[in-house]
C-alpha cells in the first residue's frame, strides 16, 4: 500500500476522525479484498479536499459499478463479504455533506477501481 499527499491537499474535513477510518478502512480493505492476486492499493490525498483509494484489476462494468455503493450489493467474487462496505462509506460521506464517486477504470488508466471521497 502506498499513501501520497499532494502539496494542494486540503485535509482538514468537518469529520469526526472515526468516521473518517471507518470509510478509508473500507475503501483500502476493499481494494485489497477485490483487487489481484497481488493487490496494491495507493491512497491519495488531494488536490483539494479529496481521497482517493485505487486498486488494479479488471474493468467493473458500469452497470454493476452503479449499483456497489447500495447495501448488499456485491459483484461477481468468491471473497466474504456482506456488500455493506461502499454503502457505509457512502452513508458517512453524506452525512457530512460529501460525496463517494466510483470509477473503472480508474481514472487516467485502463484497468482498475477508483473510489474518490470529495468534501465541498
Amino acid at each position: 500500500m502506498s499513501l501520497k499527499v499532494l502539496d494542494d491537499a486540503d485535509m482538514v474535513w468537518p469529520i469526526d476522525p472515526d468516521a473518517f477510518a471507518i470509510a478509508l478502512r473500507n475503501l483500502i480493505q476493499n481494494g485489497l479484498s477485490h483487487g489481484e492476486k497481488d493487490p496494491t492499493v495507493e491512497v491519495i490525498a488531494g488536490p483539494g479536499a479529496v481521497m482517493r483509494v485505487f486498486s488494479r484489476g479488471s474493468v467493473v462494468p458500469a452497470e454493476l459499478l452503479a449499483k456497489l455503493s447500495q447495501r448488499y450489493a456485491r459483484g461477481d467474487t468468491a471473497c466474504r463479504g456482506t456488500g455493506l462496505g461502499l454503502a457505509i462509506v457512502d452513508a458517512i460521506m453524506e452525512q457530512v455533506g460529501g460525496h463517494l464517486s466510483l470509477h473503472s477504470p480508474a481514472s487516467g488508466r485502463s484497468d482498475g477501481f477508483e473510489a474518490q471521497l470529495s468534501l465541498p
